[in-house]
C-alpha cells in the first residue's frame, strides 16, 4: 500500500512537471530541453548563445527553482 501511495505522488508530481514545462517561457523550456533532455552542457549552451557559463547556471538554478514551485503549487492545490 505504501508502494502504491508513493507511486501515484510520484506520477501526480510528474504530471505537475510537464504541466509546469509548458508554462514556461519559450527560452527557458528550450535551455531545460536542451540541458536536461538532450544532454548539452552548460559551456557548449552558452557559447552558443554568447553568454558566460556562470550566468547560464544562475539561469538553469532559477528555472528550476520556478519549477519546483509550480510542482508545489499544483500539489497544495490537489490536496484542497
Amino acid at each position: 500500500k505504501v508502494e502504491r501511495g508513493a507511486e501515484e505522488g510520484f506520477s501526480g508530481r510528474l504530471a505537475a512537471l510537464r504541466r509546469c514545462l509548458g508554462r514556461l517561457p519559450r527560452t527557458a523550456a528550450r535551455l531545460v530541453q536542451e540541458h536536461y533532455f538532450e544532454g548539452k552542457t552548460v559551456e557548449s549552451l552558452a557559447l552558443a548563445l554568447g553568454r558566460k557559463a556562470v550566468a547560464l547556471r544562475v539561469t538553469l538554478m532559477r528555472i528550476r527553482d520556478e519549477l519546483r514551485s509550480c510542482i508545489e503549487r499544483a500539489g497544495a492545490e490537489t490536496r484542497e
